[in-house]
């Protein structure tokens, strides 16, 4: 294929807004910088727009056939997936898509891999199965390139960062003020901690660390309350047997979280597993320039304890406690965290990933 022809990618993302999901918010913010012709297949209920086609009703193995046919009409020349999102489900039918697709339409196929190393042993299975039968593959962290580059040597691995979900909204100083006294009337130090919650995020823990902390601080937990699910109501009884000031919110707009983040005191995230710069959550927190709470060790190395990040040992109640009390006791630290997380999103600007994308499109089209 001549290298100069004009690149035209079909996206195959499971989610996109307004479905609620990581990987389809990072395909919403990536296709808005991305200068390349491309389209995007993802799942029925998502947004109609110029360039989505939100037509798969379920992802098994029989959609491939659907996909092809689609990415036929719309002459692309490259086939990029997303890999995961809840959409896909746990089986491994979206898994076989890219070889099935490529195998109909003899074009190249890139994959992402959103999570591995987070990922249960089963996810990880399942993303091996994804991208053995393709050439090229993208990572967003140094862990999964180091696991995966040398699990299957002969591919070609790229890491691009993922940027942060949620963009800095501007504010006057008054809607500031207004937010303030809708959300601390109390004029209390504000912790917020938000994004899709399960049990993975350690959320039940942060509230026990709060309830300890005492009176002068405040929790804000923005994100979505499912009734059915069992984690979520087993929170709520935890934050109704205790005397700590806490607000479950629900779900909230890009905006309205933002507005959250630009008057919170620390942003708390408190993962079971060690964090990693794939967390859009933590990618946000630091985008609008605030302290944040996080579960070390990282073995992303530009996260660096006490200068951009504050990284707990573990996320039990009482470490979470002492770090808090560290912040709220200690402004110098504060102020140098936030000055260090302000520097380090500059590594996460969108438009430098569009551009990093469009560079292996190149490369990969380039080779044919």
């Amino acid at each position: 294929m001549n290298s100069s022809k004009p690149v035209k990618v079909e996206f195959i993302c499971g989610s996109y807004p307004p479905i609620k999901d990581g990987v389809g918010y990072y395909m919403q913010r990536l296709s808005q910088h991305l200068k390349v012709d491309h389209k995007i297949i993802t799942s029925v209920g998502a947004e109609k727009t110029a360039i989505t086609e939100p037509f798969v009703g379920n992802w098994r193995q029989g959609v491939a056939k659907k996909i092809a046919m689609q990415v036929k009409k719309d002459q692309a020349n490259l086939i990029h997936m997303q890999y995961s999102s809840v959409k896909f489900g746990r089986t491994l039918g979206s898994t076989l898509i890219p070889k099935e697709v490529s195998k109909q339409l003899k074009l190249p196929v890139v994959v992402t891999s959103h999570e591995y190393h987070d990922a249960s042993w089963l996810g990880r299975k399942r993303v091996e199965v994804l991208i053995k039968p393709v050439e090229d593959v993208i990572v967003s962290n140094q862990a999964d390139y180091k696991v995966l580059s040398r699990r299957f040597p002969r591919k070609n691995f790229y890491v691009v960062p993922i940027g942060s979900n949620i963009e800095v909204a501007k504010f006057s100083d008054g809607q500031l003020n207004d937010l303030k006294s809708k959300y601390n009337p109390g004029h209390k130090k504000l912790i917020l901690t938000w994004g899709l919650l399960d049990q993975n995020k350690g959320v039940d823990k942060l509230v026990e660390a709060v309830s300890r902390v005492g009176s002068s601080a405040k929790l804000l937990i923005s994100s979505g309350y499912n009734p059915k699910d069992q984690y979520h109501k087993e929170l709520n009884k935890q934050i109704a047997h205790t005397s700590a000031d806490i607000d479950w919110l629900g779900y909230l707009s890009d905006s309205e979280i933002s507005g959250l983040l630009q008057i919170c005191d620390i942003v708390a995230l408190p993962f079971n597993q060690p964090v990693s710069l794939r967390r859009g959550s933590v990618l946000a927190a630091l985008a609008h320039g605030k302290p944040v709470i996080t579960t070390g060790p990282s073995q992303d190395k530009l996260l660096q304890d006490r200068k951009n990040c504050y990284l707990l040992a573990n996320n039990k109640p009482y470490t979470i406690e002492l770090a808090i009390n560290d912040l709220l006791n200690d402004p110098k630290l504060s102020k140098l965290l936030a000055s260090g997380a302000h520097e380090l999103a500059a590594h996460f600007d969108w438009n430098n990933i569009a551009k990093l994308h469009e560079s292996i499109y190149k490369q990969i089209l380039s080779r044919r």
